[in-house]
Parts: structure tokens; C-alpha cells; sequence
């Protein structure tokens, strides 16, 4: 589901506009507000009304660290800034997309790493913001503007990892459309109605947080980790869902909900369902056993079946969604059941212990399989651009770890933002992204910072395991290698001033219901996806034959073609072949997928 769009339209434009909103918005999904005699700006989302709060809009949730709270929706937000007058969104973590305006400007800001998409557009006599590639694209056919690729990220974005996998700059796969970097806010004046990016991006904030202290910095990150999921645990009528694994991050987590004693009531999962997931579930049954938790069936609510009317559509939510922006079709959302709980996995750790390897771009270019030459140029060019839209520069030893924090972080932790704006993940702290980067070799700042090392390894995690829970950290895991010895815990323990106490947990307050938070499909979304053809069923056939009508529909440049018709092979195999569900096939299709936006 798009989850929300702003359109700033003149006098001139203001008709055209209301008839595509006729056209696809549903009642209940668009408020008008007069900017000026000349401008008027129409908000949408799901019971729009509801997330509106005198001239301000939120949806969602935000974490705000440096004020020990957690907002939900418009009511959360307006009441934590009653009771702390002094708080903003502007360092703010969780999911949210939120707005303000008056007579000269409407700025708007996303969560601080961009886990729900800020894309933005403009043309003569309008301009809009939305989450979805697609429903800009529709609104600028709709006002007779072009869609025009932009042929160098298209070539990028067919490299097949992770790192082009979704948004790699500021720049999108639409010339005439951008992304908003992770940090940033968009603001719009009504004067000339051109978008321009204000404050610092996520990458240099967290070169310039102050980590003089970096262990007491990543003691208050502990405390505040504890706190956070004491916090969600105290919420009426709601409960934890705490996907757990045989690995390090998870079992951080749950160290949190064991230091908060939240476990009795809380849901633990561990899957144990093909051979893959065996050492997980092996690991995860050592600490139940040892802790005195269930595993797999108990202190939830249960979960409550959607209607099937309310049910959404997956092909059309993740179309109106992440097309283009996240290369991941989203599970089959009609067995998705109402959120009654915050379901909590270790995702986020990344931030803090890295994902790429601390590299620069031309290290992580080099260790890349041969390709052709054009196509591993543009993608490095867009590595490029993305670390410098994050304040950093691309020889840097920490670049590679800049570009990850921000975009695919963000992207790739919410894919259920097609579902809804509730997740948590209580380990995306901007405090352990700026730990991570604390350099080791003695250097400072960004002086020889291709030549530094940092905090951060692949074992970093084990800081906050041990500070929390270190009874946890020497039992075993999913693999050997991870194991941690009783001598090791105490090294850490005693460089780190030893275990964390309850009396440092920090005491959070919540702000507002999760219950509250609509759910379901935008319909101005679901109807555009429609029109694009994207109201298939979440099945193979139908996606692979809509697939292969794009490709057909699609004007690639000269090499091109080639490039996108082997993307299309391979999610047939993956599909086809492997059997594997279409969540699980890989990024070749949806690459291919996101060409439908050149058409209509």
C-alpha cells in the first residue's frame, strides 16, 4: 500500500489533479488545504483525517532516543509534544512519514534511516511526495509530464547483489523522479514549487555524533535497548513476538526482553521447518531450556484474521509500495493476520558491526565477478553518489558501511511497510551506527580516513550481548565459529565497566496506541497499480507472464535488452526450476517488474 502523497498544485494544475485523484482516490483519502490564494496541497493517506492534527500529518511510529519515548500515530505524536515541548522528528528512528505546512512551505521527513521511502517530483505548476515510485509516475502522465528513464541507474540496478537491490543514491530509476537520501527532509516552497533537501543525511551525523566516550555511549545504547523493549511490553492489550536465531543479534534481543523480565508473556519463535533452519532452532531450544521460555506457542494474542474484503492484494501492495525502490516481492499478504503484536528480530544489527566488509567502493568494485565494463561502471558510479549523498567519500575505509546505513538499511528492514508503519527494530539506534565508525587506528575525523579501522567487526555485537545478558554469550550457537568463551565475556565485561544493571535501564514512555494505527491498502495506490496491470494473483504463472509483458512493452538501449532479458531468465528458474515462493526468488523479477513505470 502507498502510505501516503502530498501534491502541490497551482491554480492552473488544481483541476487536473482532483481528476486523477477521482479516478483512483477512494472517500475518506484526500484532504484539501489551501496553501495560498494561488497553491493548494491535497494529502492522502488511508482515513487521512485521522493522521492529521491541526497543520501537522503523521502515520506511523517513531522512537525517539533522546527523550525516552515512542510515538504512535497522530494522537502518540501530538502527545509526546505536548508533554516534551522540545522534541522534533529530526533524529527520530522507527516508521514513519510525517508533514507540516503553512503559507510559504510544506516540509516533510521521513524516519532518520528511511525505512519508509520519501520519493519527489515536480514539473510545471505542481509538485508531490509519496513513498511510491508508481503513483508519481501516474500523477506526472496524468498532468502530461514525462517519465523518462534514467539509463545509467536502470544498467546499475541490474548488478545481482544485495547493494543494487534497492535504492543506491538519490537518484532513482525516473530521471524526473528522486529519492530522498536517509537524514534528509524535503522542503517546498509555495513561491516556486521546487523540492530541495535541508538538514544532514544519517552518514554524517554519525560521523559527527560525539563518541569521545564511545563506551559510554554504548552503555546508554544498552540501557536504552533494555528500556525500549520494556516499553513495548507495557503497551494494553499488545504483546512481543521475538524472532529468534542462532545467531548474535537476536540473541541481543532477547537478552533485552530477559534484562527487562518481559519474557513470560512474550511470544518466542524459532523456526525448525527445513534442514536450514535446524543449528537455529537447536541454539534457540538450548536457551529456552536454560532460561525457562517456550518456544513457539505461547504469551501472544492470537492472531485475528483480516475479513478477506480487507484483505490487500500483494501484487498491487508491493507495486504501489517498492517498485523500483526495493527489488523484493513481499509475501503473499492474503494470509497476513491484523497486527497484535511488535515483533522484534535482530534486524538493524548491521549498523553497528557493519554489512559489506569496511571497504571503499573500489575494494568492494574489485571483489565483484567480471561483467561488462559499462554496467560495473555505472554501478560503481552510483556507490559513488550514494556515499557522497551521505556526507562521506568513496575512497574512505568506512564507505562501503556509509552506503549501507544509507539506503539498503532502511529499505531492507521494512518491506512490511506494504502491510504497516508498526515495525520495530530496537537495535537501529543512530548511537551504535556511530560507535561502529569510532575509528581504532588513532586518527580523527576524516583526515587519512582511507587508512583508518574502526569499532566495529563482525563479533562488535557481542559489546551489547555481554553488557545486557552475559550469561547468554557463551552458549552455543548455530556455528561453531561464533562460539564465545567464558574468558572472553569477562575481557569484555571489564573493558566495558561491567554488566549492565536494572537500575540503568532507561525508563521509556509510550505516547499513543499501535492498535489505532490504520491498516489496510491506499486505494489511490491499489487503483494505480491496477492500471498499470499489476492486479494479479501473488502467484507464479501470472507474475512471470506480467513480467514478461514488461520486458516486451519495454525501449531499453542498445545492450540493455540483453542485460534485462537474462534478469528474466533467471527469476524464471527460480521460480519455475528451484520451486522457490516468489518472496524468496530473488530481485530479477522485480527488477524487471519496475520497467512498467516507462509505460502506459
Amino acid at each position: 500500500m502507498s502510505n501516503f502523497a502530498f501534491v502541490m498544485a497551482d491554480r492552473g494544475r488544481v483541476g487536473a489533479v482532483e481528476s486523477w485523484l477521482a479516478r483512483h482516490a477512494a472517500p475518506g483519502e484526500v484532504h484539501r488545504v489551501p496553501l495560498t490564494r494561488r497553491i493548494t496541497l491535497f494529502l492522502v493517506a488511508p482515513a487521512v483525517d485521522g493522521a492529521i492534527r491541526g497543520s501537522t500529518f503523521f502515520r506511523g511510529n517513531a522512537v525517539l532516543d533522546e527523550h525516552n519515548a515512542l510515538a504512535f500515530g497522530a494522537d502518540g505524536w501530538a502527545s509526546l509534544r505536548a508533554a516534551r515541548p522540545t522534541a522534533t522528528l529530526d533524529a527520530a528512528t522507527g516508521e514513519f512519514a510525517a508533514a507540516t505546512w503553512d503559507s510559504s512551505r510544506l516540509l516533510v521527513q521521513g524516519d532518520i534511516f528511511s525505512c519508509v521511502a520519501v520519493l519527489h517530483t515536480a514539473g510545471r505548476g505542481f509538485a508531490a511526495v509519496s513513498d511510491s515510485l508508481l503513483l508519481l509516475a501516474s500523477l506526472r502522465r496524468a498532468l502530461g509530464a514525462a517519465v523518462t528513464p534514467n539509463d545509467e541507474v536502470v544498467l546499475a540496478r541490474t548488478v545481482p547483489n544485495g547493494q543494487a537491490a534497492q535504492q543506491m543514491s538519490r537518484r532513482t530509476i525516473a530521471k524526473d523522479i528522486e529519492f530522498v537520501p536517509a537524514g534528509r527532509r524535503l522542503e517546498i516552497g509555495t513561491a516556486l514549487l521546487r523540492p530541495r533537501l535541508i538538514g544532514a543525511p544519517v552518514g554524517q551525523r554519525v560521523l559527527s555524533y560525539d563518541t569521545h566516550d564511545a563506551k559510554a555511549v554504548l552503555r546508554r545504547s544498552a540501557s536504552f535497548l533494555v528500556g525500549h523493549v520494556a516499553a513495548l511490553a507495557s503497551i494494553p492489550r499488545w504483546s512481543l513476538t521475538i524472532l529468534l536465531s542462532g545467531g548474535y543479534d537476536s540473541r541481543t534481543v532477547l537478552a533485552a526482553a530477559h534484562l527487562a523480565k518481559v519474557l513470560d508473556g512474550s511470544r518466542i519463535e524459532s523456526r525448525n521447518d527445513v534442514p536450514a533452519h535446524h543449528a537455529d532452532y537447536a541454539a534457540a531450544e538450548r536457551l529456552a531450556k536454560h532460561f525457562g521460555f517456550a518456544l513457539n506457542g505461547v504469551g501472544r494474542t492470537p492472531p485475528v484474521e483480516l475479513p478477506r474484503d480487507s484483505r490487500m492484494a500483494a501484487v498491487p501492495a508491493w507495486a504501489s509500495t517498492l517498485l523500483g525502490t526495493y527489488d523484493r516481492l513481499v509475501p503473499d499478504l492474503d494470509v497476513r493476520h491484523a497486527p497484535r503484536s511488535s515483533m522484534l528480530t535482530g534486524i538493524g544489527a548491521e549498523i553497528f558491526k557493519g554489512n559489506w566488509g569496511w571497504k571503499s567502493i573500489s575494494d568492494h568494485v574489485a571483489g565483484l565477478k567480471p561483467m561488462e565494463s559499462d554496467r560495473l561502471a555505472a554501478y560503481r558510479r552510483e556507490l559513488e553518489r550514494g556515499v557522497r549523498d551521505q556526507g562521506g567519500r568513496p575512497e574512505w575505509a568506512d564507505a562501503s558501511e556509509l552506503q549501507y546505513i544509507g539506503f539498503r538499511n532502511g529499505l531492507h528492514a521494512a518491506p512490511h511497510v506494504t502491510e504497516h508503519l508498526l515495525g520495530s527494530r530496537p537495535l537501529q539506534q543512530l548511537a551504535l551506527a556511530a560507535v561502529g565508525h569510532v575509528r581504532t587506528d588513532g586518527g580523527l575525523g576524516t583526515r587519512r580516513r582511507e587508512h583508518a579501522t574502526f569499532w566495529a567487526d563482525k563479533r562488535s555485537i557481542l559489546d551489547l550481548l555481554v553488557l545486557i545478558a552475559p550469561a547468554m554469550a557463551p552458549m552455543p550457537y548455530d556455528i561453531p565459529e561464533k562460539t564465545v568463551s567464558p574468558a572472553e565475556v569477562e575481557e569484555r565485561l571489564a573493558r566495558l565497566g561491567g554488566p549492565l544493571s536494572r537500575e540503568e535501564i532507561t525508563g521509556v514512555r509510550v505516547f499513543g496506541d499501535p492498535r489505532s494505527a490504520p491498516a489496510g491498502m491506499l486505494q489511490l495506490g491499489a487503483s494505480i497499480a491496477r492500471e498499470y496491470g499489476f492486479d494479479v494473483p501473488h502467484s507464479a504463472e501470472p507474475v512471470l507472464d506480467l513480467a514478461e509483458r514488461v520486458f516486451a512493452g519495454t525501449s531499453l538501449p542498445d545492450g540493455y535488452a540483453q542485460i534485462y532479458e537474462r534478469l528474466l531468465k533467471v527469476g524464471k528458474r527460480n521460480v519455475l526450476d528451484k520451486g522457490l515462493p516468489l518472496a524468496s526468488s530473488g530481485a530479477a523479477l522485480p527488477k524487471v517488474l519496475s520497467l512498467a513505470v516507462f509505460q502506459r
